[in-house]
C-alpha cells in the first residue's frame, strides 16, 4: 500500500506537466494503472484513490467519456476534496493543497457529463466562495468588519485564481450549472471581482510591467465575457 501510494502520488505530480503528461496519457496510465487503484474499495487506500483520481482528471477528465465518466463517485471525492482544501481542513488525514486540485477541476470541468456531476455536489457553489474569497486575499481587499480570513494565504496565487475564474466560466456551459449560479449571486460577485481586479490594474498603471498588473489585465479583459456569458 505505502508503494503504490507513493507510486501514485509521483504520477499525480506528474500530470500537472504537459510534457509529462503527453508521456503519460501515450502510455495509457490512467487506464491500465490509475483505473485499478480507483476501484480499489479499502477506506486505507482513499487517499491514494482521490490522488489516482487527481491525476486522471489531469490526464483524461476533459473528455467525454473516460473511465472517470462511468465512476460518478469518484468526481464526488473530487468535490468533497476541494471543500477541505478551501476551509484548510484534513480530509482522509491529508492537507489538500487548493492550487493543486484546481487544475484537476478545472479539466473536469471542460466535459459536460462531468458538470452535472459536479453541480450537483455543491461544487459551483464551493467556486463563487472561492472566487470571492481569492479575489480579496489576492488584492487585499480583507473584510474588516469580521476579519473573515482564508486559513491559508500561501495557497493562493494569481493562477489559482485564474483556474477558479475559468472552471466558473465552463460550468456556464451546463443549463443547471448555470441557474445555480444565478440563484447564488454569480453576476454580483463575478462583476465584484472584475471591479477590483480593474482598479488594481489602475493603481498599477505607473509600474505597468509586473507579472500581477499583467494577471490582472488579462482577468479583467477575459472576465467581462464570462459575466456576459452568465
Amino acid at each position: 500500500a505505502e508503494v503504490r501510494m507513493r507510486a501514485v502520488s509521483v504520477i499525480m505530480h506528474a500530470s500537472s506537466s504537459d510534457e509529462a503528461r503527453v508521456l503519460l496519457v501515450r502510455a495509457r496510465v490512467a487506464e491500465e494503472a490509475l483505473q485499478v487503484v480507483m476501484s480499489a474499495e479499502t477506506e486505507k487506500e482513499e487517499a491514494t484513490r482521490i490522488r489516482a483520481t487527481l491525476a486522471s482528471a489531469n490526464l483524461c477528465g476533459r473528455e467525454e467519456r473516460s473511465i472517470l465518466s462511468t465512476a460518478p463517485e469518484m468526481l464526488r471525492a473530487i468535490g468533497e476534496t476541494i471543500w477541505h482544501a478551501f476551509h484548510g481542513t484534513e480530509y482522509h488525514y491529508i492537507k489538500w493543497s487548493l492550487a493543486g486540485v484546481m487544475l484537476p477541476l478545472f479539466n473536469l470541468s471542460c466535459s459536460d457529463s462531468n458538470k452535472r456531476v459536479l453541480s450537483q455536489c455543491g461544487t459551483v457553489s464551493l467556486l463563487l466562495q472561492a472566487l470571492s474569497k481569492g479575489e480579496k486575499v489576492l488584492l487585499g481587499q480583507q473584510d474588516a468588519e469580521n476579519g473573515d480570513k482564508l486559513p491559508d494565504h500561501g495557497d493562493w496565487s494569481s493562477e489559482t485564481l485564474e483556474l477558479i475564474l475559468r472552471t466558473v466560466a465552463n460550468f456556464t456551459f451546463d443549463v443547471d450549472a448555470k441557474e445555480q449560479m444565478l440563484t447564488e449571486g454569480a453576476l454580483a460577485i463575478l462583476t465584484d471581482v472584475l471591479k477590483s481586479l480593474r482598479d488594481k490594474q489602475e493603481q498599477q498603471q505607473p509600474t505597468g510591467t509586473s507579472k500581477q498588473a499583467i494577471a490582472n489585465a488579462d482577468f479583467s479583459a477575459a472576465g467581462t465575457q464570462w459575466v456576459s456569458a452568465i
